[in-house]
C-alpha cells in the first residue's frame, strides 16, 4: 500500500543585509521628522546589500542607538512582512531639541545611516496673540495689522509649534489675511488681519488652537480710527476763566475736534501738532481723549493785558486747519476803581417807574485807568429797595471793558440803591434810583376859582386845578397843581 503524500511546507529564502540598509523615522502623529515632545516615533529599516534591495531576518539588526530619544524597541518584522523591512519605535524627548537615531547592523562593524528629528512643543491655550498697526491699540480704518502668536505650552512656558497646531484666528469686524507662518523655529506664528472700513467699528482678534480651543488670554483689540483732515476744528478756553477771555499768563486748554472731509471722525495725537501760536508760549501735553474723537493741549497766555493771542490748529506735517486762527482776549484785573451807572430801560435815567427794569453798566478799571476783565471778577450786587438783580455778564461781542446786569425797581414810590461788588465783596460806587408811580385814568382833577375858591367863576377870573394822581390800586400817589390865568380860561373846564 503506498504511503500518504504530504505537501512540504514552503520555505522562504532571505538574503543578507549589510551596512547599505537604511532607516527612515517619522512621528506617529505628525507623520514627519518634526515631532512633538514625547511623541512616539516609528522607524523603518529597509534591507539592502551590494545587490540592492534584499530581505533579511530580525536578528540581522540590533537595537538602534539614539541621542536624545528613549524607549527604543527591538526591530521586528511587520505583520505579513517579507523581510524587506523591519520596524522599531523610539520616544521623542520632553525638551525642544533635535535628536538622532542610528540603525545598528548585528554583524557590524559599520552602523546604518543616522536620522535627525526635530522636537517641537505642544502649544496650549495659554498661547497669546498681539496685533500691531499704528500701535498695539490703534489702527486706521481699512488698514492691515501685523499679528504674532507667541507659542506657549499648557503651563504657560514658551515652546514651539507648527502652523498645523493652530486654527484660523477669529477676527471680529475685520478680515483674516492668511496664512499662518511659523517664525523663530516655531516659537511664534505670524499672520495679517485687515481692519473694518468704518472708524469706531469693533476689531478683535482671538487666537485658536487646531483642536478648537480658544486662547485663554484676553483677545487683542485695536481701536479703529479715521484719517483727520484740515476740516478739524479748534476751541480754546482759559483753565481758570473757562472762556476765551483769559488772564495774563493763564494756562489755556485747547481742544481739537477731529474731523475728516465727511464730518466727525477719530484720530491719534500724532496726527496733530500744537499748532501755530501767536503771543502765547509753552505749548505742551498734546493728548488724545474720547477714544480719539478729541485732542487736547495746553498753552500759556501772554503776560501782557491786551496782547495779541491766537492759536491756529495744525495737522502733523504742517497743514493748517481751514478754520483759521482762534482768537483769545487777554484781560486785566478789575479793582474798586471800576464804576457803575444805571438807567431805567424805559426812562433812560435814574428816575424810573415802579417795577421798571433797570440796566446797569460797569466800566472796568484798575488803578491805572480803563482795563478789561471777566464777568467772574464781579460778585453779587447789593440792592436795597429793588429786587431781581441778575448776575454780571459780558455783553454780546464785548471785549471785557464793560459788564452789565439788571435790577427791578420796587413797586412803591421811593428811592432805592444799587451797589455792584467785586468777586471778593469789595463794593464799587453806589447808585441811587428814584421811583415814580404809573398814573392811570383813576386819577382825578378838581378846579376852583382863584377869586373865592369855589367852583363858580366869573369870566376872566383865574382858575387853579389840582390833579390827584392815582394808579388804580387805591390811595393817591401824588398831586399836581395847575393854575390858569384869565387870558387862558374864560370858563371852568376839564383839565
Amino acid at each position: 500500500m503506498p504511503l500518504p503524500h504530504f505537501d512540504a511546507p514552503a520555505c522562504l529564502t532571505v538574503g543578507t543585509p549589510n551596512q547599505l540598509s537604511t532607516i527612515a523615522c517619522v512621528g506617529m502623529t505628525s507623520g514627519t521628522s518634526t515631532v512633538k515632545t514625547l511623541e512616539t516615533v516609528k522607524c523603518t529599516i529597509t534591507a539592502q546589500n551590494a545587490g540592492g534591495y534584499t530581505t533579511g531576518l530580525e536578528s540581522d539588526f540590533d537595537v538602534a542607538s539614539t541621542i536624545g530619544g528613549t524607549d527604543v524597541t527591538v526591530p521586528v518584522l511587520p505583520s505579513g512582512g517579507t523581510g524587506s523591512t523591519f520596524e522599531f519605535t523610539v520616544k521623542a524627548p520632553a525638551t525642544l531639541i533635535t535628536f538622532t537615531i542610528k540603525g545598528i547592523l548585528a554583524s557590524g562593524p559599520t552602523d546604518l545611516n543616522e536620522v535627525t528629528l526635530t522636537v517641537k512643543g505642544r502649544p496650549g491655550p495659554l498661547s497669546t496673540v498681539v496685533c500691531t498697526a499704528l500701535s498695539t491699540t490703534l489702527i486706521r480704518a481699512g488698514a492691515e495689522a501685523d499679528c504674532i502668536i507667541t507659542v506657549k505650552d499648557a503651563f504657560g512656558d514658551a515652546t514651539s509649534g507648527e502652523e498645523a497646531d493652530f486654527a484660523t484666528p477669529i477676527v471680529d469686524g475685520g478680515t483674516f489675511n492668511g496664512p499662518l507662518v511659523a517664525a523663530g523655529g516655531g516659537a511664534t506664528m505670524t499672520f495679517k488681519a485687515t481692519a473694518p472700513s468704518t472708524p469706531g467699528s469693533l476689531f478683535v482678534i482671538t487666537g485658536k488652537l487646531a483642536d478648537g480651543r480658544e486662547f485663554n488670554s484676553a483677545p487683542t483689540q485695536l481701536s479703529v480710527i479715521g484719517q483727520p483732515t484740515a476740516k478739524s476744528t479748534l476751541d480754546c478756553v482759559g483753565m481758570t476763566s473757562g472762556i476765551a477771555s483769559v488772564r495774563a499768563s493763564e494756562d489755556v486748554l485747547c481742544t481739537i475736534t477731529v474731523r475728516d472731509d465727511s464730518g466727525t471722525t477719530t484720530g491719534m495725537a500724532a496726527d496733530f501738532t500744537t499748532g501755530t501760536i501767536t503771543g502765547g508760549t509753552s505749548a505742551r501735553e498734546l493728548v488724545s481723549t474720547r477714544s480719539g474723537a478729541l485732542m487736547t493741549f495746553k498753552v500759556t497766555a501772554p503776560s501782557t493785558t491786551g496782547a495779541a493771542f491766537t492759536v491756529r490748529g495744525q495737522l502733523n506735517g504742517g497743514t493748517d486747519f481751514e478754520q483759521g486762527d482762534f482768537v483769545l482776549v487777554v484781560v486785566g484785573t478789575p479793582t474798586t476803581a471800576s464804576t457803575v451807572a444805571c438807567a431805567g430801560t424805559d426812562s433812560g435815567s435814574t428816575t424810573v417807574k415802579t417795577l421798571e427794569s433797570v440796566t446797569c453798566t460797569i466800566t472796568v478799571k484798575d488803578a491805572g485807568g480803563a482795563t478789561t476783565g471777566l464777568a467772574s471778577d464781579f460778585g453779587a450786587t447789593a440792592v436795597v429797595g429793588g429786587s431781581g438783580a441778575t448776575g454780571v455778564v459780558l455783553p454780546n461781542g464785548g471785549d471785557g471793558s464793560t459788564m452789565t446786569f439788571t435790577v427791578n425797581a420796587p413797586s412803591t414810590i421811593t428811592t432805592f440803591t444799587i451797589t455792584a461788588k467785586l468777586d471778593d465783596g469789595s463794593p464799587l460806587n453806589q447808585v441811587t434810583m428814584t421811583v415814580k408811580g404809573r398814573p392811570t385814568t383813576a386819577s382825578t382833577i378838581e378846579c376852583v376859582s382863584d377869586a373865592d375858591g369855589t367852583t363858580l367863576v366869573r369870566v376872566g377870573t383865574g382858575v387853579t386845578c389840582t390833579i390827584t394822581v392815582k394808579d388804580g390800586s387805591g390811595p393817591p400817589r401824588a398831586k399836581l397843581r395847575i393854575s390858569r390865568s384869565p387870558r387862558l380860561a374864560a370858563r371852568p373846564r376839564k383839565v
